[in-house]
């Protein structure tokens, strides 16, 4: 088998001559004819066939020596397999036939002695793909219009629900796309995600491929199972040329998914300020808010949403935020939780946006429904700047929670003294009877300096 793997004909000939066993396997089921029809070694292939070897024998995948000549594109070792009576149409323990593994590399020579020799063209695999949704996933052309011209299903599907259109419109390969679409392919046709053709060239970012199949009268206001258009999946993506394309082909700006996220939504979470800009200029409502209460200046402001604020604000993006303020969207609505905007860019440390929304008059002393207002979320995590800027501002720096802890005892619990001593400079009153005195806080977190 060693021999037979690297070629060397004159030992092979020996071993032979010897009585060594042409139809052996190893650990992993692989002959010396397998192994030598991996490696394209044609002459001692021809010797092994006319020894009487096995041509038929797989190995432990089920991979048969045709199959592992076909994968590894030896048209002249498939030639002489087929010719010895080589099952063309055997499947692996993957389903993949010969002429699938072909059409997974595109080696249309193969594919065309394959097809002349008369394999099934319409067998798929355990997952359901055929020979051509493999040909169209991975861009072969050649092969893809062979299959066609041999009576291939163009609109069959996988275990998935994809077509051929679906994979090619994915993978952007955008003259298969045409040549499907010539042929009378279904472009409306769902995966069992409900997503189309257009919404997969939307998710993979194919423009050209987009504006063919709008241009055939693809639904652009169609939705999947999750509620997604393909505005909303191009929203969340960036692609403005996309969506400057959707908008101007009249798709629905406003049109929500199920959990009640607008386009505009969807591309304030993912930061895409001139698509919120685009969007804004067409109507958008900057003011609708989803099942979970979050608008799209909340979005812009929660870190605790994708790391929005700290994004936009590292990338320079803070524009959105300011952008959609300077629109006049409601910077007080809180979300379920009674959360602001202020108090979530309090929360996360967001001073550029804190200082935005108190000039537009945001509340510095609302509170959400745990009784937090946004001095204590930022004594709770530490933001010395913003707990400055709050007290400079007027804040009331006594208000207790529901809990009865104030903004100096959420600032001892957490060790941050500077902020301790700012609040004590004000004037605290430090006997509030609450449930837990400030000297408590102090020494749970062993603050000596401040007690001294």
């Amino acid at each position: 088998m060693e021999a037979c793997h690297k070629g060397h004909l004159p030992i092979v000939a020996r071993l032979i001559e010897r009585g060594a066993d042409i139809n052996t396997t190893n650990k992993k089921g692989n002959t010396p004819l397998s192994l030598s029809c991996y490696n394209g070694q044609i002459d001692i292939v021809n010797l092994l066939i006319d020894k009487g070897c096995d041509i038929h024998k797989p190995d432990n995948n089920g991979v048969i020596p045709l199959m592992k000549a076909c994968l590894h594109e030896h048209l002249s070792i498939v030639a002489r397999l087929i010719e010895k009576g080589a099952e063309i149409n055997t499947t692996d323990k993957h389903g993949d036939t010969p002429l699938s593994l072909s059409c997974d590399n595109g080696d249309i020579d193969i594919v065309n002695l394959l097809i002349d020799k008369g394999c099934d063209i319409n067998i798929s695999d355990y997952f359901g793909m055929t020979p051509l949704m493999k040909a169209c996933r991975l861009g072969h052309l050649p092969i893809v219009v062979r299959l066609i011209e041999k009576g291939a299903d163009i609109n069959t599907t996988d275990k998935k629900g994809n077509t051929p259109l679906s994979l090619s419109c994915y993978n952007g390969q955008i003259d298969i796309v045409n040549l499907l679409i010539d042929k009378g392919c279904d472009i409306h046709k769902p995966d069992n995600n409900g997503m189309t053709p257009l919404m997969d060239a939307c998710l993979g970012r194919h423009l050209p491929i987009v504006v063919r199949l709008v241009e055939r009268g693809a639904d652009i206001n169609t939705t999947d199972k999750k509620g997604n258009t393909p505005l909303s999946l191009s929203c969340y993506n960036g692609q403005i040329d996309i969506v400057n394309l959707l908008i101007d082909k009249g798709c629905d700006i406003h049109k929500p998914d199920n959990n009640g996220m607008t386009p505009l939504m969807n591309a304030c979470r993912g930061r895409h300020l001139p698509i919120v800009a685009r969007l804004v200029e067409r109507g958008a409502d900057i003011n609708i808010t989803d099942k979970h209460g979050n608008t799209p200046l909340s979005l812009s402001c929660d870190n605790g949403y994708m790391d929005i604020v700290n994004l936009l604000i590292d990338n320079g993006y803070i524009d959105i935020v300011n952008f959609l303020i300077d629109k006049g969207c409601d910077i007080h609505k809180p979300d379920n939780t009674g959360v602001t905007p202020l108090m979530k860019a309090c929360r996360n440390g967001n001073l550029p946006i804190v200082v935005r929304l108190i000039k537009r008059g945001a509340d510095i002393n609302s509170t959400n429904k745990k009784g937090n207002t946004p001095l204590s979320l930022s004594c709770m995590n530490g933001y010395i700047d913003i707990a400055n800027l709050l007290i400079d501002k007027g804040c009331d720096i006594h208000k207790p929670d529901n809990d009865g802890i104030t903004p100096v005892m959420a600032s001892c619990d957490k060790g941050n003294l500077p902020i301790v001593a700012r609040l004590i400079k004000r004037e605290l009153t430090l006997t509030l009877p609450t449930r837990k005195e400030t000297l408590h806080c102090h020494c749970s977190v062993n603050m000596v300096t401040l007690i001294w």
